[in-house]
């Protein structure tokens, strides 16, 4: 991860942090967690951008990533070392802003203008 384009987004009370961060040359950008040891790439859902948004005390995390070809974000749920995408309510992309401590992820559903 480069160490000149990163960004913390959140933190939990065990000081774990979670944001986003320049991979390969800038050319991409993936979530992390950081424990105070090293900064963890958490991946992507198969596109070349994932950011972590929000962290509860289990360390547990939500956070959005684009899917492969970066045609759709999804929102994701990262638990026990493996990225989850939650899914949408059939707009086919979605974005995740916060986690409670039972793993609850809240956000959002991007549907198609009603006009």
């Amino acid at each position: 991860m480069a160490a000149d384009k990163n960004q913390g987004l959140a933190l939990n009370a065990s000081h774990q942090v979670v944001g986003d961060s320049a991979v390969t040359d800038n050319a991409e950008t993936h979530a992390f967690l950081y424990s105070g040891q090293a900064m963890i790439d958490l991946g992507t859902l198969g596109g070349s951008y994932s950011s972590a948004i929000a962290i509860n005390d289990a360390g547990q995390i939500a956070g959005n990533s684009l899917l492969e070809w970066d045609e759709t974000q999804q929102g994701f749920l990262y638990a026990n070392g493996s990225m989850t995408n939650i899914g949408d309510l059939g707009s086919g992309s979605s974005f995740a802003a916060a986690i409670n401590g039972a793993a609850t992820c809240c956000g959002a559903d991007k549907r198609p203008s009603l006009s």
